[in-house]
Parts: structure tokens; sequence; C-alpha cells
């Protein structure tokens, strides 16, 4: 796994993954493999590379707590957690806001959201 993610790569990964272009990046343990969200033709190319179930939904990926309350209803508990394990490998599993209903397929009721842990994350 690579020691720094310099801001110019992390730019590049953004703009290809916004181009509905598959990325790879690190995280604290691995790498992961992801797109925009808000495309659902990326989504389920992702899915399928992975070769995972539509039924299992994938995790989103932000840079900070202000971002993910984008996306989410946010908690008194949600934030007491952020606090402690973000940035981190911890999901939290919130009601989407009506933004953030974009990020996932009606069926879904909850998004998994995290801010991960490694300095190139989710720019």
């Amino acid at each position: 796994m690579p020691e720094t993610l310099t801001p110019s790569d992390a730019a590049k990964a953004g703009a290809l993954g916004k181009a509905c272009k598959i990325v790879a990046f690190p995280t604290e343990s691995s790498y992961a493999v992801g797109s925009t969200g808000l495309i659902k033709a990326a989504t389920r190319r992702v899915l399928q590379i992975k070769e995972r179930s539509t039924l299992k939904p994938l995790a989103v990926m932000v840079a900070s707590v202000d971002e993910a309350k984008k996306w989410v209803e946010w908690t008194p508990l949600a934030d007491k957690l952020a606090a402690k394990f973000w940035p981190g490998p911890l999901l939290l599993l919130l009601k989407p806001t009506a933004q953030g209903r974009l990020l996932t397929f009606p069926e879904y009721p909850t998004v998994a959201i995290r801010v991960p842990g490694h300095e190139g994350r989710a720019r």
C-alpha cells in the first residue's frame, strides 16, 4: 500500500469516479474499488466487478462528517460514534436524506456510510 496519496492523485481518482470510471483506492487495511454513487450504471458496474449481489448494498465513503450529513439523516448517536471512530473502518447505517436517496436503490431503507482512515480518503 502506498505511504502517501498526493492531492493530485486524489483529484485524478475523484475525476475518474465522477466520469463513471472505476477506480481502486487505499483504505486502512486494503484497496477498495469504487466509483460515483450518483450514477446507477457506475454502481452496477462496481457490483459486477466485485461479483456482488445487488441485494448487498455498497458502502458510501466520504471525506468528512459534514459531507456525510448531506447524504444521511444525522443522529446524536451517529455524532458520538463518528467522533470516536472516524476516520476509520466503522460503517454507520442511517436513513438517507432526500439527496442521499440518489446514492441507493429504492429497496434499501438505509445508507452505509463511513470516513476511511487513509489519508487519501474520498476526495
